[in-house]
């Protein structure tokens, strides 16, 4: 069982995602991740099963950082494009 600590702990967490990702430098920093981290792609044509469990790590921590920021609608949706990601970086990370 997790201690009542744990909850403003993670509380905490989720907040210091949304400040980071909330600046222009973290919207930034977080487009580029979409792109890094496979957020708008296809993780699985064309590359063997060692490349897709690869891709697929990198896009479960992006979506994990769209989910501390708040945003876990976006985190849901897996078929976001790059113009998505930046309507949800402008619409829910706007100052």
């Amino acid at each position: 069982m997790a201690s009542p600590d744990a909850g403003s702990r993670h509380d905490a967490l989720r907040k210091d995602f949304q400040i980071t990702f909330g600046t222009e430098n973290g919207k930034r920093v977080l487009r580029d991740l979409s792109n890094v981290c496979n957020f708008t792609s296809c993780t699985c044509e064309e590359f063997s099963a060692e490349q897709v469990f690869f891709r697929e790590g990198q896009r479960s921590v992006f979506l994990h950082i769209l989910y501390m920021a708040g945003n876990s609608s976006a985190a849901n949706d897996h078929s976001n494009s790059m113009e998505q990601i930046d309507e949800i970086v402008e619409t829910y990370f706007n100052d």
